[in-house]
């Protein structure tokens, strides 16, 4: 949105591909052009998923996390209006500040509120940090639906093994312990799975 705002000011041309199609169009910039997936899109397909998972293994209490943005507002919008439409609704949502070193608040509140699905939203500079943080508090949930942060080719390098917890072409689904991590992965056509990984 930025290089929009500045070629819009100068009269030149600039080209987003990272940035929600919906937030740009609202703008009417006249000097910019914009590809990248629709938001409800991008909100809506983890609620498909969700709905393929067996009624009695699907998570019951979903937690919204974003970041403290501008994006990560428009992004809690769109989630909420997709859980809507898909017969979900958040149980508790949770403002991740940005460039945060310590989540045990919001970790406390997700543990309190025995949320075992979350929809997260951040970049990858506070996801990688929030994820460990997750694991070292034991703080688990059975699904884990991550945007933008979760994207950054560096997310998977420097997670390695922690990130099987988490994706966002294909949700991943599972439960994190002190030894072993089950894991299966629904969706897209991808069949159940499981796997003890130390």
């Amino acid at each position: 949105m930025n290089g929009a705002m500045v070629a819009e000011q100068f009269g030149v041309y600039y080209h987003a591909s990272i940035c929600w199609p919906d937030v740009w169009r609202e703008k009417k910039y006249k000097w910019s052009t914009v590809f990248f997936m629709a938001l409800d899109q991008a909100c809506g397909v983890p609620f498909e998923i969700l709905k393929t998972i067996d009624a009695q293994e699907r998570p019951k209490k979903l937690a919204l996390a974003v970041e403290t943005t501008f994006g990560g507002e428009k992004f809690a919008n769109a989630c909420r209006d997709a859980a809507q439409k898909n017969g979900f609704a958040f149980f508790e949502e949770i403002k991740l500040p940005v460039a945060s070193k310590d989540y045990s608040t919001e970790l406390e509140k997700i543990r309190k509120a025995g949320v075992d699905g979350m929809f997260l939203y951040t970049n990858a500079g506070d996801c990688e940090p929030l994820i460990r943080q997750m694991k070292k508090a034991n703080v688990t949930v059975a699904f884990l639906q991550t945007w933008k942060g979760g994207w950054a080719g560096k997310f998977w390098k420097d997670l390695g093994m922690e990130w099987m917890h988490s994706t966002c072409s294909a949700t991943a689904s599972g439960r994190w312990n002190t030894h072993t991590r089950e894991h299966g992965i629904w969706g897209n056509g991808i069949t159940k799975n499981s796997a003890n990984i130390p």
